[in-house]
């Protein structure tokens, strides 16, 4: 049992690494969603939203980045993250400040579960303190933490970390022992760079292991292993291939030394976060003998030896560095991942150099700040605090880049010419605002950037993206080319196929849009754009009967759509059938009772029955509604200037 005094000291500690997490990404609450997280949330492709879906989240990919045809489905695999959105959105819906708030407190209570396994593991020192301090404000992780879709790596930190931090506890209580591997268990859910759990743990086991005890038992250890190994016959079956997919695929004569100089870049932005940015683009080295290569490999083992030499005698140094090496593992890129490189990799990882560089401040700092205490603290504690500071001011600046996608992926051209990636996104940020021609722009810009680098730009997408830019311009000829590429790069891409279909219907071609509809529905029967836009070319190709039995399936599917119920009773009004059209008139009203288009309908079709009082009352509703509805301005003089009802 530790003394009260002691006790007292480290509850204190935890409460201010914690609080001091929170307050670093406090400004994060007024940011909104940025760029997957329209995907993920807006669109509802991480959302679960029945039991079947639940179950299935445990058997398929969030979503897919390759068609099933091909060699594997690809994607994310990730079903306690899912799991997450899904509560997040029972409470929020929309509303991004409720998902920032999570990430934030996530974020404090990985700092708080680090500093209590560093407590376990270097009780007598002041390194835990100083290392959770650095981790809770270093601006590295603003990328996961101001990010609502990095919440994978959030969620996967918290549960390797519990795994650990129950570990230690193994021996006391068989309970221990069941939370460690369920922690395992939520750490490799949320994210599969947890696959390293069993690493980690021999790591911490060679750390507490006594005098004459096994370094490994199948009973303690075993199960570790056993964990990552169904996981990763889970995550196979799921996907059908190890990895999410590759940028591009390299051999290992490129990729090894190209990884090297992304490695010694992510250890410079760990000792000097700037400048920091989104973009993913790596350039493809082919040769270790190329001078960036060659200085790379240098850097890092004068890092390596420098650590091990300056901190003789810490055992905090050694581990730190196993730590970091042992995190990285996942994100080199040999198994395939769709980014090369980006700066939320470097979350769970920093823990690792920051507990190295804690021990050498703790080591050094009496040596450059004198050993006499500043303000009631020790050197190390001293120029840890300034460094808090300093770092703390850089994270909130940071945070504020992630406000929304113009922001972020502007102050990413700026700091790097080649992002393909950000490129594109902003050309969607401007298709959203309506500036097409724009956005037509930067999108053939992200598909034009020079192809010798590694990037994830999704292909298929731009291509498609472009093309509704192109359609918005009315240059149906050029965005016709454009959706299909997209489709010959991807044949089963049904946004490409829904583009050729508004092309041709622009074009006068209906058979053909009718056509592309109709596959797009024997695909995904759940497309209700897909199957009102039929209805439309039916009736544009004078097919009543047809139009009608598509609307009258869509609304079977969907009761709440008031321009399908609106559609449906013009159609009805127009082949005399008055009663039923008057019966989709009232369901649109009693969806949008605000619409004057609706009570105009609904007077046209009492001016057609002969009941003057009725089409007399719609058209005054719809001229208090909008003044400037000129066709109902008209009808109404009309009415009034005859004895009867014009037919």
């Amino acid at each position: 049992m530790l003394p009260f005094v002691e006790r007292r000291e480290i509850l204190l500690q935890a409460v201010l690494v914690t609080l001091l997490a929170l307050l670093a990404y406090a400004n994060t609450l007024s940011n909104g969603f940025v760029g997957t997280d329209r995907t993920a949330i807006v669109e509802g492709k991480a959302l679960l939203r029945s039991g079947t879906e639940l179950a299935r989240a445990f058997a398929n990919p969030v979503w897919t980045f390759r068609e099933a045809s091909s060699t594997g489905k690809g994607g994310y695999f990730r079903p306690v993250a899912s799991i997450s959105y899904t509560i997040d959105h029972a409470f929020y819906g929309k509303r991004p400040a409720g998902y920032h708030a999570t990430n934030g407190l996530l974020h404090g209570v990985v700092t708080l579960l680090l500093f209590l396994l560093l407590r376990r593991l270097f009780e007598r020192s002041r390194v835990p303190l100083l290392a959770s301090l650095l981790f809770a404000v270093h601006p590295i992780h603003t990328e996961a933490v101001a990010w609502i879709s990095g919440r994978g790596g959030l969620l996967s930190a918290l549960g390797v970390i519990a795994a650990l931090l129950l570990y230690t506890r193994w021996a006391e209580h068989r309970a221990y022992a069941v939370g460690s591997l369920a922690a395992g268990a939520l750490a490799l859910g949320s994210k599969e760079c947890a696959i390293v759990l069993p690493l980690l743990v021999l790591l911490v086991r060679a750390r507490l292991r006594k005098e004459n005890e096994p370094f490994f038992s199948w009973r303690r250890e075993g199960p570790f292993f056993l964990l990552a190994l169904a996981y990763a016959v889970l995550r196979s079956s799921a996907l059908g291939m190890v990895g999410t997919g590759a940028a591009r695929d390299e051999g290992a004569a490129v990729l090894a030394p190209t990884m090297l100089r992304v490695l010694a870049g992510y250890l410079r932005l760990l000792f000097v976060p700037y400048p920091l940015h989104t973009n993913d683009a790596v350039r493809l080295s082919s040769s270790a003998l190329e001078p960036s290569v060659f200085l790379s490999l240098l850097f890092l083992a004068a890092v390596v030896v420098g650590f091990l030499r300056l901190g003789r005698q810490r055992i905090e140094v050694p581990f730190g560095l196993l730590w970091l090496g042992i995190t990285l593992l996942p994100f080199l890129n040999f198994l395939p991942i769709i980014h090369f490189r980006a700066e939320r990799f470097l979350y769970l990882p920093s823990a690792g150099f920051l507990v190295a560089a804690a021990a050498l401040l703790d080591r050094w700092a009496p040596r450059v700040a004198g050993r006499g205490k500043k303000l009631g603290l020790e050197p190390g504690e001293a120029v840890t605090a300034a460094l808090v500071l300093v770092l703390a001011f850089g994270t909130v600046a940071r945070n504020r880049t992630w406000k929304d996608d113009a922001t972020l992926h502007t102050d990413t051209l700026v700091k790097n010419r080649y992002a393909p990636e950000a490129t594109y996104r902003l050309g969607q940020d401007a298709y959203r605002g309506g500036a097409y021609r724009e956005a037509g722009y930067l999108m053939r810009a992200s598909l034009a950037l020079d192809p010798g680098w590694a990037a994830y730009l999704p292909v298929p997408e731009v291509h498609a993206d472009l093309g509704l830019a192109l359609y918005k311009l009315n240059e149906f000829e050029n965005a016709e080319a454009a959706f299909c590429e997209a489709l010959r790069l991807r044949p089963r891409m049904l946004e490409a196929r829904f583009g050729i279909a508004l092309v041709a219907s622009a074009l006068g071609r209906r058979e053909e849009a009718v056509h592309q509809y109709q596959v797009i529905l024997d695909v995904d029967p759940a497309r209700d754009d897909a199957r009102y836009n039929l209805a439309l070319e039916y009736e544009a190709l004078n097919a009543p009967s047809q139009a009608e039995r598509v609307y009258r399936t869509l609304l079977e599917r969907n009761p709440a759509r008031k321009d399908a119920h609106l559609n449906l009773g013009t159609l009805l009004a127009r082949q005399g059938r008055l009663e039923e059209a008057l019966r989709f008139y009232r369901n649109a009203l009693r969806l949008a009772p605000q619409d004057p288009k609706i009570h105009f309908n609904v007077g046209l079709l009492f001016a057609a029955a002969g009941e003057r009082a009725g089409a007399e009352e719609a058209l005054r509703t719809t001229l208090e509604l909008d003044p400037n509805y000129q066709e109902a301005r008209a009808l109404l003089e009309e009415l009034a200037l005859t004895d009867s009802i014009p037919q």
